[in-house]
């Protein structure tokens, strides 16, 4: 099914749920469209065919969508159950040399993979504590964790997290690490197009954030009430862009009286004018694998402050020299940050000039390389 094992492999197939708006997607995305343009044959395997990212692949790279049948998308289950079957006749049919996969869909590529011996890359990009539920999801757990142990190289995309994996889930071999990467110069094209909206451009203070709205991770409800601290002692304002419910959140805002100083609304194509245009980029996760909109945010040369989440905030920022970092769930401290910035015009400055020269350590051309090594060594 493979090539020989010491042969450089240049036919990989991507596996992913979809392409939806996501930093995992928008990472595999940015490697599959590195790795053709490097002369690699790539293609992509949906489990269903759906996502605003789709525009974002190279239109040469071949997208194989087994699930555009609506009634095999729901149930769930048995929409995984017929792409999975469906991966399996292309993978017999395409032989492509790998299979690279990232969230759910590492499960069905590592035990194909090991059935049809075609080596596998399985990519971890969250806190497996958090994501996994240990105590509470055994089974899962000991499925992921085969998953695991059956795939040929396991990817992390911190230190920190490349850590927990290999102690999680007992592997023998080292989880490579591999960083996030982003592309700089299309991020700062992007960032100069013309974006409305009420708060652009006003003397008031503007915050951003952004991440899907799903508190128990993003840590949003710390980030108003540390807003609302802020705006006892000096006005400012916060955008909140993410998929997801925000009626939770816009109660929290009501109750602190910020409604009016607050505005969440949907992920859009092009957030970068929004990110440039604020005067500071606050990250309230509790938890993540690599924040891609930190990344982001200091390509833009935007102050950051972020909390010290596991995993990678702090592989991202040195303290005080390209970014602040804050304990999580901790309001004040964030609102601290927060007003430091704002007050302290020559730290603003030393912040912006530090953020653009770190962002060129999480280059797409750098990871892209990095995956290329990868491969070329398996």
């Amino acid at each position: 099914m493979s090539k020989k094992s010491n042969a450089r492999p240049k036919k990989i197939l991507f596996v992913s749920p979809n392409l939806a708006a996501g930093g995992a997607q928008r990472q595999l995305i940015n490697i599959a469209n590195g790795l053709h343009r490097r002369g690699y044959e790539v293609s992509v395997f949906l489990f269903y065919d759906k996502g605003n990212l789709r525009n974002s692949l190279d239109k040469n790279i071949k997208i194989f969508s087994p699930c555009s049948i609506k009634f095999l998308q729901r149930p769930k289950l048995l929409g995984i159950l017929y792409g999975t079957l469906r991966l399996l006749g292309i993978v017999v049919t395409e032989k492509p040399d790998l299979l690279y996969s990232r969230q759910w869909p590492k499960i069905p590529v590592a035990i194909i993979g090991k059935i049809l011996k075609v080596k596998t890359v399985s990519v971890e990009g969250n806190n497996l504590e958090h994501t996994l539920l240990l105590r509470k999801r055994p089974l899962l757990f000991r499925i992921r964790k085969l998953c695991a142990q059956l795939s040929d190289k396991v990817v992390a995309n911190s230190r920190s997290l490349a850590y927990e994996v290999k102690e999680v889930f007992s592997l023998d071999s080292e989880v490579e690490v591999i960083y996030n990467g982003i592309d700089i110069e299309d991020i700062r094209k992007k960032s100069k197009e013309e974006q409305n909206h009420k708060w652009l451009g006003t003397e008031a203070p503007l915050i951003l954030a952004m991440g899907y709205l799903k508190d128990e991770q993003k840590g949003f409800s710390y980030l108003l009430e540390a807003l609302e601290i802020v705006n006892r002692s000096k006005s400012a304002r916060l955008i909140i862009i993410g998929n997801g419910k925000k009626e939770k959140l816009e109660e929290l805002s009501e109750r602190l009286s910020i409604r009016d100083k607050t505005d969440f609304f949907s992920t859009v194509p092009n957030p970068f004018p929004y990110m440039a245009r604020a005067d500071i980029f606050a990250c309230s996760s509790l938890y993540e694998g690599l924040s891609n909109v930190i990344l982001e945010a200091l390509a833009l040369g935007k102050p950051v402050i972020s909390t010290d989440h596991k995993h990678g905030a702090n592989e991202i920022i040195e303290n005080g020299k390209n970014g602040i970092l804050v304990p999580i769930r901790d309001p004040q401290k964030m609102a601290d940050a927060i007003l430091k910035v704002l007050e302290d015009g020559e730290l603003r400055q030393s912040l912006e000039a530090e953020a653009k020269k770190r962002s060129e350590n999480f280059s797409r051309d750098k990871m892209i390389s990095g995956y290329e090594k990868l491969f070329g060594d398996m």
